[in-house]
């Protein structure tokens, strides 16, 4: 069977797994995934050490049979996603670092951060250790690559939570991917729904980590900087509202601008704050 023929028909079973990977059924998830290793078997193939192409349609294979098991869910299937995400890196790893450098760090990126994704889900200790490990390595590949500054965003975000998930939570740590996070998408959320969502997760982010650490160390450094931060705050606030009263008071209407914020509803997986792992292929 000829090798042309083999490529159409893994890229059949691809599409059609993507399709039904869309609609995100049990009943559609459980063929998107037959579809999934029937096309990796046939691209397993095709593949030769060195060939870039190859190793990249490899990788998208391996990368949506681990979504697929990821929202299958349960343990045995968890694991089996882990170990797509772990085939993914392997393959990439061995493609030439020169070879369309960002396609190749975008795809590392993101199997790293759905492989952390899925690690969080398992729900033992150990797991969301190792979940922040691995959104770590989706932050260090993608920290410095302008050209993936929303895919780092949603990355950060993703590992403030999963610092603040860890025993015992790690609020410092979880503060500054917020921070940074924010910092990140500042330029660009007004003009981009995805954007502002993630500016959205990551001010609650903030939150929940300037709250978990005033509740669980209250005398830390960080703790009174927090406290600090939260009077002057409190100060401004005041004083600008007898100036609101004072202004009022001899006729001058003041005005104040509030941004609004797309919805927080996550664009595939909202439980998860993911994003998606499907690589279309032809």
């Amino acid at each position: 069977m000829g090798g042309s023929f083999l490529t159409a028909e893994a890229s059949d079973l691809m599409q059609r797994g993507i399709a039904l990977l869309a609609a995100d059924t049990p009943e559609g998830l459980s063929v998107s995934l037959a579809c999934f290793d029937a096309a990796i078997g046939l691209r397993r193939r095709l593949f030769t050490p060195g060939d870039h192409g190859a190793a990249y349609l490899l990788a998208a294979s391996w990368m949506n049979r681990g979504d697929a098991l990821s929202r299958l869910g349960g343990e045995v299937r968890l694991a089996e996603a882990i170990r797509s995400y772990n085939e993914v890196l392997d393959v990439l790893r061995d493609a030439p670092p020169d070879a369309d450098p960002l396609y190749r760090r975008r795809r590392h990126a993101i199997a790293w951060m759905n492989r952390g994704l899925t690690l969080q889900a398992q729900g033992t200790g150990v797991a969301a250790v190792a979940a922040v490990e691995s959104l770590a390595r989706a932050v260090a590949v993608t920290r410095g690559w302008p050209e993936h500054a929303l895919l780092l965003t949603g990355v950060l975000v993703n590992h403030a939570k999963a610092l603040l998930i860890v025993q015992p939570p790690r609020a410092a740590e979880a503060r500054a991917s917020a921070v940074h996070a924010l910092e990140n998408v500042a330029e660009i959320e007004m003009q981009s729904p995805p954007a502002a969502e993630i500016h959205l997760k990551a001010q609650i982010l903030l939150c929940r980590a300037a709250e978990t650490s005033l509740t669980t160390n209250p005398d830390s450094d960080e703790s009174r900087e927090l406290l600090s931060v939260g009077a002057s705050r409190r100060r401004w606030r005041s004083g600008s509202a007898r100036r609101r009263n004072s202004t009022s008071a001899i006729g001058t209407s003041t005005r104040t601008t509030r941004r609004i914020s797309a919805s927080p509803e996550s664009p595939r997986r909202t439980s998860r704050s993911r994003l998606t792992a499907t690589c279309p292929r032809r």
